[in-house]
């Protein structure tokens, strides 16, 4: 009886680890406001400074934001670190609070200008 358990037992263990799972996917997620530079690059103003950011396999990601709105982003790959940082793998964007030009930290503005950097108001 024993072993008839015991063989019940390792045949349920090693048959519930065979089923066909997705594999999960930890993202990581920043909150900021959205910047669309005069040549197109999307950014992101996060507290610690902005980043450019670079959907994954979908260029209509960011097309339904406009400048200074707040959106949260869900991406792999962390941060590079340069200035801007650069923010690659975004998989998914959501709008959490409709902005405008005003709403865009005038500092960061200026920091990105003196590099070169050019926009649309």
């Amino acid at each position: 009886m024993k072993k008839l358990l015991f063989a019940l037992w390792t045949a349920a263990a090693l048959l519930s680890g065979c089923g066909a799972s997705e594999p999960s996917v930890a993202y990581e997620t920043a909150e900021g406001r959205f910047l669309r530079t005069d040549t197109g690059t999307e950014m992101i103003l996060l507290d610690s400074g902005a980043a450019t950011m670079s959907a994954e396999g979908e260029d209509s990601l960011f097309d339904a934001f406009t400048d200074g709105d707040r959106i949260r982003i869900y991406f792999t790959g962390g941060l590079a670190e340069s200035y801007p940082m650069q923010i690659h793998h975004i998989h998914k964007a959501e709008l959490l609070e409709e902005g405008t030009w005003e709403d865009l930290p005038q500092d960061e503005l200026d920091s990105l200008t003196q590099l070169g950097w050019t926009f649309n108001k």
